[in-house]
């Protein structure tokens, strides 16, 4: 699995602007989200499309099992 790597440092890629790239949010203090950053609006979401402020981390999904 990856590590959690700052919001400070990088964020996630995204090769096509229209296609999110879902990824697990670290909020503080203490509460995991899964969600998205999106590039053109420069800012965090979760999966409902509700605005995330708290980000300090985030971490790429793991590899579906199937």
């Amino acid at each position: 699995m990856s590590e959690w790597i700052s919001k400070e440092d990088k964020m996630p890629e995204q090769e096509d602007p229209d296609v999110t790239v879902n990824v697990l949010l670290y909020l503080s203090p203490d509460m995991l989200v899964s969600g998205f950053y999106s590039q053109e609006d420069q800012e965090w979401y979760d999966f409902d499309g509700d605005l995330v402020d708290d980000v300090t981390h985030w971490m790429p999904l793991p590899e579906s099992p199937l």
